[in-house]
């Protein structure tokens, strides 16, 4: 007899929990990965839910779509994502606000800072700020190995209620 069930691939890099295979759209994802990470380092949900970074999310699929549809998924994709992560630290009892950390240039194409701040809102964000005077900067190599580009980025912080 089988017992159909989820099962998470995780890796520890740079003393990291990576999760793979998690849609961070969807609650029970999220649980599944913060319980292995609870599991893991010994910590409460809290510990791991309490500052949540991501690094441009965009919607699967970018490539072939209009500049204007691509805002749109990606405003539905940061709108579930937040409603993921609270439900999921509800679930998890979670009871403090949660920093849902966003580094997006401001003038982004795939989702301006206006649209990524009201869309964080509509998500259930209780306030949403750009932090404006530190300097974030980030090195992306190219896929064949080499050194890449500098990007100058922004640093948003979404509130979420636990």
């Amino acid at each position: 007899m089988f017992i159909k069930g989820t099962i998470k691939e995780a890796a520890v890099i740079d003393r990291e929990i990576w999760v793979f295979g998690v849609d961070a759209t969807k609650t029970n994802g999220i649980v599944t990965a913060v319980k292995i990470g609870m599991s893991y380092f010994k910590v409460s949900a809290e510990a791991i839910l309490n500052d949540v970074y991501v690094k441009n999310l965009n919607a699967e699929s970018e490539n072939d779509m209009l500049r204007q549809a691509l805002v749109t998924a990606n405003k539905k994709l940061y709108k579930e994502v937040c409603i993921a992560i609270s439900e999921a630290a509800g679930i998890l009892g979670c009871k403090s606000i949660l920093n849902f950390w966003i580094f997006s240039n401001n003038n982004n194409p795939k989702i301006p800072k206006d649209q990524l701040h009201s869309t964080l809102k509509a998500g259930g964000a209780t306030s949403v700020t750009t932090d404006e005077n530190t300097k974030h900067i980030f090195d992306v190599g190219d896929n064949f190995g080499g050194p890449g580009q500098r990007f100058k980025t922004n640093l948003h912080l979404a509130r979420l209620n636990g």
